[in-house]
């Protein structure tokens, strides 16, 4: 943040959270890039006011502060457009200058920089490895160790695949397709 949206401006707005008996201070500016860390399936669209207005948010979805006041905050994200969080929900919405893998759930940015530390051993794996290279769509850069990635190709940690292929295709009902003029 002091990087990307630096200084003090007025409207800025400084939240004090204590989380698992630890006091720290967030503070919200316009134009703040943000991520949504709890799902939310009645939001309200900017300006709306009635049921027809609710937006569904969920966990990983990020955007940017658009407007910001002591009772709520309009944040455009990237699939549901404008959506106005009271100050009640604040909490569930962090700032994603630098944000880990597993919070983009599934999705992607263009530019991605992995630090890989053989110390994190419960996430040392081949899987976390290809699940942080897959949310780079352009480029992805790893700071790591020396021959840290090579030893993380080499452990798996999941020891059952479980997909129920199996199971789902044994509900189909299967028909042989035959080369015949029929």
């Amino acid at each position: 943040q002091k990087i990307a949206n630096p200084g003090v401006h007025p409207g800025d707005m400084t939240v004090t959270y204590v989380e698992n008996n630890v006091k720290y201070d967030v503070t919200y500016k316009i134009g703040d890039r943000i991520i949504i860390m709890k799902n939310n399936y009645h939001a309200k669209k900017a300006g709306g006011k009635t049921k027809k207005n609710e937006v569904q948010i969920f966990n990983g979805n990020v955007g940017y502060i658009k407007d910001l006041n002591s009772e709520r905050m309009i944040v455009h994200l990237t699939e549901q457009g404008d959506v106005e969080i009271g100050r009640g929900d604040w909490k569930d919405v962090g700032l994603a200058y630098a944000i880990t893998c597993h919070k983009k759930q599934g999705d992607q940015v263009p530019y991605a920089i992995i630090g890989l530390d053989t110390s994190a051993y419960a996430m040392f794996s081949k899987e976390w490895v290809y699940t942080a290279i897959t949310r780079a769509s352009k480029f992805c850069a790893f700071v790591t160790q020396p021959n840290a990635i090579n030893k993380a190709v080499k452990i798996s940690r999941v020891k059952k695949k479980q997909t129920w292929l199996k199971e789902f295709l044994a509900k189909f009902k299967m028909v042989e397709i035959t080369g015949g003029d029929d």
